[in-house]
């Protein structure tokens, strides 16, 4: 089943309502929009599309940083990269083997905020969606190392089987917004628990097919659909306002402890933050790049404090599978013409932070196992003109999300390195955006014929996590061998270039409390249900 084509993604590139961009409907009535000027503002570092995080186009817009603790993960990720037990909601037992196994144990007292229950049918479908990524136009690599979920209806314990010498990265399974509730599909598709848990069993492409439509466009924004967004996390979504802003309310009906604040709004990239500093009041910013002119650091009332990280991201070129990057080969000779300093300090300039170079794709910028892999990082951050020389006469087309001047200037750094090989780049984020369905590809009809989709871009620039993004190449150990082993096996294939540290500004009013910075996935809002208003 081909990609689906992006139109609910036209919105994040040329709807314009009220003079920004929306992802709400322009003619909405909804009370969330003038509401949401009054609540606590958090703006985002990216746009907001859907709630969905295991989606294509969840995965395009860093929908964790909404759903993070709406949908959260068994495992929650800490500011130091750690991962924390999530046992309000759900305990994981572990055990050794050929073929790891992990039993998990819901929490009885696990609802969704109407009081259903949770039952591994949630989780059942998260890993069905991620194997059948073209059936539900999803992207959860790590599903693809499970070999088996054994699941029974209404049952709170199931255990996940993983292939032969693989798992070693299985707390990443089941992370923020991935496991969506089966609930209210299975209501709106007329299903009991038992027909939903055989089809998904089934993997039959025409009885998966209702569940997958559903699950891939009944959680996202641009159309709104309050009935689905059920939660079992501390905070659930109200609504969507006229802007794009996202509001997230109290779940009065959550396990756990409760959200501190009791409405919080969640604002796009692209809201003007002076004009809603002026409407409302920003109590947290994760801004682009270091455009923070609202905040005047020189005032001695300035009630602002700005802090600014090098993340454990990183800026990566995601490429197709069509055009000049139809084989392998192609993707390694355009791999050899991109000089990752040169894009690392212009990220640097622009950001005013010291950016590092990146040569790895499955270890983390922190992380020491990178100590015994420099050979493997020197090689793949080589400029290599008998490799690019393959490429010649070609045009590259790079697309991001929204305006950004570091991501211009990065692929700017590109372009120059690659002129003198014949490799003409082009920047088409103002027509194209960054939605991943819309890479150039190479598909499979009916009858095994490959078919080539031109697409809107040939790469997009977006920020990775290299634990997540590669999961489906899976390592038994987290020692430097396997790791090679992984690095070479994905460079082999060459799905990405790895470029440069993904540097974050956060800014963070005097009043809010609890607020702890964090430069993964789910952003400073990792703990959103931890942070405490503390006027004065």
């Amino acid at each position: 089943m081909p990609r689906r084509a992006s139109g609910r993604f036209i919105t994040l590139l040329s709807v314009l309502c009220l003079g920004t961009i929306s992802l709400a409907a322009c003619s909405s009535d909804d009370v969330t929009a003038n509401a949401s000027y009054e609540d606590p503002a958090y703006v985002l570092s990216s746009e907001v599309a859907t709630v969905n995080a295991g989606s294509v186009l969840g995965a395009s817009t860093n929908a964790e940083l909404v759903s993070g603790r709406v949908y959260p993960g068994v495992y929650v990720p800490g500011p130091s990269g750690q991962l924390i037990p999530n046992t309000d909601l759900i305990t994981a037992q572990a055990l050794p083997g050929t073929h790891k196994q992990v039993i998990y144990t819901i929490s009885k007292d696990a609802v969704l905020d109407d009081g259903t229950p949770l039952t591994c049918a949630d989780y059942l479908l998260s890993w069905t969606a991620g194997v059948m990524d073209n059936q539900f136009d999803s992207k959860i690599p790590i599903a693809q190392q499970v070999q088996e979920l054994e699941c029974k209806p209404n049952d709170q314990k199931f255990t996940v089987v993983f292939k032969e010498d693989q798992g070693a990265q299985w707390r990443a399974l089941f992370g923020p917004g991935e496991v969506l509730p089966s609930a209210p599909i299975r209501r709106r598709l007329g299903l009991s628990e038992e027909e939903f848990v055989s089809q998904l069993h089934s993997q039959d492409p025409s009885l998966v097919a209702p569940i997958a439509e559903a699950w891939n466009t009944a959680f996202d924004f641009a159309e709104f659909q309050p009935d689905m967004h059920l939660s079992y996390g501390p905070y659930k979504v109200e609504g969507v306002g006229d802007k794009g802003q996202v509001t997230l309310s109290r779940n009065e009906n959550y396990y756990g402890d409760m959200a501190s604040i009791p409405r919080i709004a969640l604002w796009p990239a692209s809201t003007d933050v002076r004009h809603l500093n002026d409407s409302g009041k920003i109590y947290v910013a994760d801004i682009k790049a270091a455009d923070y002119s609202w905040v005047d650091r020189n005032d001695p009332k300035n009630p602002y404090s700005i802090a600014e990280q090098s993340g454990i991201l990183v800026d990566s070129l995601i490429l197709g599978t069509g055009g000049p990057f139809a084989t392998a080969e192609g993707r390694r000779a355009f791999n050899a013409c991109v000089d990752q300093k040169a894009v690392a300090a212009a990220s640097s300039e622009v950001s005013g932070q010291d950016v590092a170079p990146q040569g790895l794709r499955s270890v983390a910028p922190n992380d020491p196992v990178r100590n015994s892999l420099v050979d493997i990082s020197d090689r793949v951050m080589a400029v290599d003109p008998i490799s690019a020389e393959q490429l010649r006469g070609s045009t590259i087309r790079i697309g991001y999300l929204g305006e950004d001047q570091r991501k211009s200037e990065m692929i700017t750094a590109i372009k120059q390195s690659c002129a003198p090989f014949g490799i003409e780049v082009v920047d088409v984020h103002d027509t194209a955006g960054g939605h991943l369905g819309d890479l150039a590809a190479t598909e499979f009809d009916i009858y095994g014929n490959a078919v080539d989709k031109p697409g809107e871009m040939d790469a997009v620039l977006k920020a990775v996590d290299p634990v997540t993004e590669y999961g489906n190449v899976g390592i038994a150990n987290t020692k430097s061998g396997d790791y090679r082993w992984a690095e070479d096996t994905i460079d082999a294939v060459t799905p990405t270039i790895p470029l440069s540290t993904q540097p974050r500004t956060f800014i963070i009013h005097r009043d809010m409390g609890n607020v702890v910075p964090y430069t993964g996935l789910t952003g400073i809002g990792w703990n959103i249900d931890r942070w405490k208003i503390q006027e004065g």
